[in-house]
């Protein structure tokens, strides 16, 4: 039996609530984007390997004009998650479900504050590489996963995607496979926006070592804080990166490129308050963590 066409809102018009949207839209849902500073629609693209996608999904420019929705999809980064209350006033109801497509470990904790009591919230972590290359378009490079726990609401959530071009993966250890998604960021992404490079960075051998360093800082970060984190849990995240082509980005190189604030607090510090509250010594990452809160917010023009 078919899922049936449920009412969406994509709050965040980036890479990822765009391609999302796209998806969602395409598979029959009915989907609009919320974003007051990127308006994207009648029609948002995806270019992928097998050919564009291109789907009707209306852009709403002010949280005056939403509604309540089935689901709200948040896929803001997740620095702006508080400046999404507007829109989760007009388009959460009493039956809403709210999915929270975003980096980091704290999901629910981030926007639970921010929506009435008794709301689901699904965390997902995301297992696919897109970037926007103008608004309402984006190119899908990589990957085609999201992973959420093992609960009935994610399995709901699942439901959405269903034979469609993104998976819904559930599992029952999320908590560890969350941390296993920290181990591929602490180390991809903040190297990437450092150097302004692509995975063809880490062909570079003292910047393997660097990576090495990383991981094995926040291995010690999440097991001291008591996570199940178990020797295939770290080796499949070096199966990630070591997937990864070399001439892809992630989304704080995307982010230092275009002149945005990064995420680096949410990924790098998120390790670092783990490893300082349990007494886990972590010089790199606090050391990259530094640079990067140091950087500039713009990119120098070349």
């Amino acid at each position: 039996m078919s899922y049936p066409s449920q009412r969406i809102a994509v709050i965040g018009a980036g890479a990822v609530g765009t391609t999302v949207a796209a998806v969602l839209a395409a598979h029959g849902h009915r989907v609009v984007l919320c974003s007051r500073h990127s308006p994207a629609g009648p029609a948002v693209t995806v270019d992928r390997a097998s050919g564009a996608l291109t789907a009707a999904v209306p852009t709403l420019t002010g949280p005056g004009q939403a509604e309540a929705v089935d689901w709200v999809l948040l896929a803001t980064k997740a620095y702006d998650t508080a400046s999404a209350t507007p829109w989760l006033e007009h388009l959460v109801g009493p039956r809403t479900r709210v999915a929270v497509l975003q980096n980091g470990i704290d999901h629910v904790e981030r926007v639970r504050p921010l929506l009435p009591l008794g709301i689901r919230i699904v965390p997902a972590l995301l297992y696919f590489a897109v970037e926007l290359v103008g608004p309402g378009h984006t190119r899908w490079s990589w990957g085609t996963d999201i992973v959420v726990p093992g609960d009935d609401p994610a399995a709901e959530f699942a439901q959405l995607f269903a034979g469609g071009e993104l998976h819904v993966v559930q599992r029952k250890d999320f908590d560890a496979v969350a941390w296993q998604k920290i181990l591929v960021n602490v180390v991809t992404n903040p190297i990437t926006a450092l150097t302004g490079r692509r995975m063809e960075v880490f062909r570079d051998g003292e910047i393997d070592v660097l990576a090495h360093t990383l991981m094995e800082e926040a291995i010690a970060a999440a097991r001291a804080a008591g996570v199940g984190l178990t020797e295939e849990h770290v080796n499949q995240a070096r199966d990630v990166i070591c997937g990864l082509a070399p001439d892809t980005g992630t989304s704080m190189l995307y982010d230092r490129l275009a002149g945005r604030p990064t995420e680096h607090q949410l990924i790098l510090g998120a390790v670092a308050r783990t490893a300082d509250a349990n007494g886990v010594p972590a010089p790199a990452i606090h050391a990259l963590l530094a640079l990067l809160h140091a950087l500039p917010e713009k990119v120098p023009a070349a």
